[in-house]
């Protein structure tokens, strides 16, 4: 009878990890959209520090997924029929990071060693995440066809999965 591999397997950590920073850096553009337009001023300071918090928080995650990528990347790379696909994902992933991880050293600096004119700082910061978003939105949709279409990191069971039968 077929053994079904673990679920803890190195390569898998990066499948159950990315998630996290998508949602983080994803809510982290919201925050600071809505930090530039709101006109009050105590509304302002709340998503101003949320959209640090977040972009703090979806940066670290960042970092930790792509290095959980390189584990899942060594293995996957053998099992898909397209590579490239997978070297791309592999490059979004790090432009995304780094231009969140840029936006967050501006926020940053900004906050509390230079102390610019805030709104400009905010624009300046809000245009990178926003490009972060949309490198990390592709990022996205080269993951999910590097499992969906070519079946990367996926167990393929037996024909009868008779390895599921107790």
């Amino acid at each position: 009878m077929n053994q079904i591999p673990s679920m803890w397997r190195a390569e898998l950590w990066h499948p159950m990890l990315v998630h996290f920073p998508v949602a983080t850096l994803l809510l982290a553009t919201i925050a600071g959209f809505l930090t530039i337009v709101i006109r009050s001023d105590n509304q302002k300071a709340f998503y101003g520090q949320l959209t640090l918090l977040l972009l703090t928080i979806g940066v670290i995650s960042g970092w930790l997924a792509i290095y959980t990528g390189s584990f899942s990347y060594n293995v996957v790379v053998r099992d898909i029929c397209d590579p490239k696909v997978l070297q791309e994902h592999y490059w979004w992933g790090y432009a995304s990071v780094i231009v969140y991880s840029s936006a967050l050293v501006i926020y940053g600096l900004s906050k509390w060693v230079i102390k610019a004119k805030p709104v400009l700082m905010l624009v300046m910061v809000f245009l990178l995440m926003l490009i972060g978003a949309g490198a990390l939105s592709y990022c996205g949709h080269l993951g999910a066809t590097v499992v969906y279409q070519q079946g990367g990191g996926t167990y393929k069971p037996s024909a009868d999965c008779s390895e599921f039968v107790r």
